[in-house]
């Protein structure tokens, strides 16, 4: 039998059953999808509102606002700073690890940042190739505004204690909350901006079934959470790693067909990709989640010993 380490779902929660049961009931009140416009009255709106309150309340926020996909807010904060830079003649920095859909020829790498400039900062909450926190935080005094990409860490890390007037948190909910929207957080004023953009006034909102869910498995994610952090601590031992703001990807290298090969045939499904681009090098690398049992843990352990 298999045991999956790769993936997303860092919380299983597609498996879990009493999310399951909790979405199917949901899908019988509200429907599966939601096609209808934000422009439209519709009933049950208020529920989309409560779930823009509470991810606002969870990330430190004034406010909120959801999306269809972490893509389509991506799209949309990058249009709102862009908008911005050029009618407040700044200029968009961006950090090394930033994601692809932010490529623009008017943003900046920051390793060429002047020291007169100081105007709106984009970064990645995650480099996910190794697990490790990007320390954005440093330029939290230099700059207007700082936007982050929380994909992989919402709900995971606690952003909250990050929290200012400057921060925009923006990304997928998709990942460990199992909730297939996207969401930006931030200031009052930031927010009633965005929500003026074309991204998010004519697009079709999330699926209010699966808005509902979230706001009703709080509790399951905090529990899904501390097991995931027990299944970490054991690999951070076993591997002797020792990381200030532990994610549960281990990084095992870079095109080593061989020893992706030797996971497999052991049963050990490990995620072996080029990114961001097709024609970047594979990494192969070992992605934990919730659902790791004891004796899943304990056969990977000895296949790492025998093989690293």
């Amino acid at each position: 039998m298999g045991i999956r380490l790769y993936g997303t779902s860092y919380f299983d929660l597609h498996k879990n059953q009493q999310y399951i049961e909790y979405l199917n009931t949901a899908f019988k009140k509200y429907g599966v999808n939601n096609p209808i416009s934000r422009l439209s009255d519709y009933e049950y709106f208020d529920i989309l509102e409560k779930t823009e309150k509470q991810i606002a309340k969870d990330f430190g926020c004034e406010d909120a606002c959801l999306f269809s996909s972490g893509s389509l807010a991506c799209s949309c904060v990058k249009n709102y700073l862009l908008s911005r830079a050029e009618n407040n003649n700044e200029e968009i920095f961006h950090s090394s690890n930033y994601h692809p859909s932010w490529i623009d020829k008017k943003m900046k790498d920051i390793k060429y940042l002047k020291k007169d400039k100081n105007d709106i900062f984009i970064s990645n909450s995650l480099n996910s190739f190794y697990g490790e926190k990007e320390n954005y935080m440093q330029y939290a005094e230099r700059f207007n505004k700082i936007a982050v990409d929380v994909s992989h860490t919402a709900y995971i890390w606690n952003h909250k204690k990050e929290a200012n007037s400057k921060m925009l948190f923006f990304g997928s909910l998709n990942k460990a909350p199992s909730f297939p929207a996207g969401f930006v957080a931030g200031s009052s004023r930031d927010i009633k901006e965005i929500k003026k953009l074309a991204e998010y006034t004519t697009s079709t909102p999330p699926s209010v079934a699966f808005a509902k869910v979230f706001l009703e498995m709080d509790n399951i994610r905090k529990e899904q959470l501390e097991k995931l952090k027990i299944n970490m601590k054991i690999m951070d031992k076993a591997l002797k790693v020792n990381r200030d703001n532990p994610f549960p990807i281990y990084n095992m290298g870079i095109s080593d067909e061989s020893l992706y090969k030797n996971f497999r045939n052991s049963g050990l499904d490990v995620s072996y990709m080029p990114y961001p681009f097709e024609y970047s090098y594979k990494h192969l690398r070992i992605v934990f989640n919730s659902e790791i049992a004891e004796f899943e843990l304990t056969r990977l352990l000895k296949f790492v010993k025998n093989n690293l």
